[in-house]
């Protein structure tokens, strides 16, 4: 065999040798690239993670050892793939071959914290007209809630509420509630069991059409009375004393604040309480507010 022939056949068998280890550290590494890291059940692992909550991780048929890029969002041990959230953030775990110490698979969560509680900025709002607006601001606790926060309106006709803004809205005389969420995140459900929950009673009435005048509480001898048109009702009887007296709250006259309520009258214009808690009921009477205004 002469000796160019002989380097030609020593050329292509360095060749195809490269090419086969090429093709084992192309496959190696495709392998590689194709591992994930799952929960140990085997299911997917969730990319959003929550505070205080741990997840067990693995590699399927790989010995590796995980790392975390920030502990102080998320640990995890290096052997067991027991991974623990703690601040909310954004965390990579990494997992290496524990005899190459190459990356096999990595993974990045998003932490977040759930509020443990929420709470309004007023327990109870008076819209004095139709038309009126007022903000209603939330406070989730802790602090570093990651939650979302919507408000909903138990009656849009009566008042509105934007639900990002908290703004409300009167739009009729009567009262709604407005329900403030703190959810896991924009697309979970206001009903979520796990949401937290503040409520809001507001009460509206529309001063610029109804005069004072108007707001009257009814006794009569039969078995309902009226007190306001439809707020409330007292019950008497004919020949009873009325009893203890209403009052702004009572009525749900919604002036607090404005008003003060002296006492009540048979006469409309007047201006000095004439009827007492003694006073016999004889016939169906319309009683009137004796109010003043607070300066």
């Amino acid at each position: 065999m002469n000796t160019i022939r002989r380097n030609r056949i020593v050329a292509l068998f360095l060749a195809a040798l490269l090419l086969f280890t090429g093709m084992i550290t192309l496959t190696t590494e495709t392998a590689e690239a194709a591992s994930k890291i799952t929960l140990k059940s085997g299911a997917a692992a969730p990319s959003t993670i929550y505070v205080g909550h741990t997840y067990n991780l693995k590699v399927a048929g790989k010995s590796v050892k995980f790392s975390s890029s920030n502990k102080k969002v998320a640990t995890i041990g290096a052997t067991t793939g027991k991974m623990k959230a703690v601040a909310p953030g954004t965390v990579k775990i990494t997992a290496k071959n524990k005899k190459t110490g190459k990356a096999v698979a990595s993974k990045t969560f998003k932490v977040l914290q759930r509020a443990k509680s929420v709470t309004a900025s007023v327990e109870e709002l008076y819209l004095y007209n139709i038309g009126e607006t007022a903000v209603i601001k939330a406070t989730l606790t802790p602090d570093n809630s990651t939650d979302v926060v919507r408000f909903a309106s138990s009656d849009p006709k009566i008042v509105s509420v934007g639900a990002t803004s908290g703004k409300v809205t009167a739009k009729g005389v009567g009262s709604a509630t407005i329900s403030i969420y703190a959810k896991a995140t924009k697309s979970t459900a206001n009903s979520n069991k796990s949401n937290k929950v503040a409520k809001v009673k507001v009460r509206v009435m529309d001063m610029g059409s109804v005069p004072l005048e108007s707001m009257t509480i009814y006794f009569d001898a039969s078995p309902y009375g009226v007190i306001g048109g439809s707020a409330a009702w007292k019950k008497v009887s004919k020949g009873a004393t009325i009893g203890t007296m209403p009052t702004l709250d009572d009525i749900e006259m919604l002036v607090v604040g404005k008003y003060e309520l002296l006492g009540w009258s048979k006469n409309p214009e007047s201006t000095a309480p004439d009827v007492t808690s003694a006073t016999r009921v004889t016939t169906d009477w319309t009683l009137y507010p004796v109010m003043k205004q607070v300066e």
